[in-house]
């Protein structure tokens, strides 16, 4: 089970583009189920998802803060991350991680997806509060992404 976390960083557009890896061959060759993306295709597919997921945590934090007016900024960004924010990061690390990365670069995207979770878990222990080594795991997470092209998925 994914733990319930919070991260704050890119979008992710749940573009679970099922590859229909097929049921191809049958000739008792290797029995590789999927063949891993291309750098190029799995970039595009995990923008797709991270653009995705940020629209719709924006989505749902504005439903979530039209609900609750009255408090203040803060806190309201706050409760509205714990809410809704950490579903929505869920859901879109499972299709991240279904995602089968280029082979060779499975290590390094497993780095990237692991220091967001990271990220997202000590945000979660500390209840949405801020931390100085949160926001260091957060930056370093965001540089891993852009070096790999995940544009979407890092802030800025």
């Amino acid at each position: 089970m994914i733990s319930r976390t919070k991260h704050t960083w890119p979008i992710y557009v749940l573009v679970a583009a099922l590859l229909g890896l097929g049921c191809g061959g049958g000739d008792g060759g290797d029995d590789e189920a999927t063949a891993s993306l291309s750098k190029p295709q799995f970039v595009k597919q995990a923008n797709a998802i991270c653009e995705r997921g940020l629209e719709r945590r924006l989505t749902e934090s504005g439903k979530y803060a039209g609900e609750h007016r009255g408090e203040s900024l803060t806190v309201l960004a706050r409760k509205a991350f714990m809410a809704v924010g950490l579903s929505v990061w869920e859901e879109e690390f499972e299709e991240l991680r279904a995602l089968d990365p280029p082979k060779g670069d499975e290590k390094q995207v497993d780095r990237i997806f692991a220091a967001f979770e990271s990220w997202v878990d000590g945000t979660e222990q500390k209840n949405g509060g801020a931390n100085p080594k949160l926001n260091k795991e957060i930056a370093d997470a965001v540089e891993l992404a852009r070096k790999y092209g995940l544009s979407e998925c890092s802030y800025g």
